[in-house]
């Protein structure tokens, strides 16, 4: 099974941009910062069902959730 490297968010230097303030840019490199988490920890917990051969009638519907959650972050 193939080991899951987690991501880590890249740093950007954005500010000063025209039509944007560097005030909503923060907020959007902090939302940004959170997809990136979101997608480590989901990643995490799928590679952690199927490892452990769980993904059975009983966990089928949260794993789908976590699949389904995991193309939004």
């Amino acid at each position: 099974m193939k080991q899951n490297v987690p991501y880590k968010p890249k740093s950007f230097d954005l500010s000063g941009l025209n039509g944007i303030s560097d005030q909503t840019i923060k907020m959007h490199l902090k939302l940004y910062e959170g997809y990136v988490k979101g997608t480590n920890e989901l990643t995490e917990k799928i590679s952690e069902l199927l490892k452990k051969g769980e993904v059975n009638q009983e966990n089928m519907p949260a794993y789908s959730e976590m699949k389904r959650r995991l193309g939004y972050e």
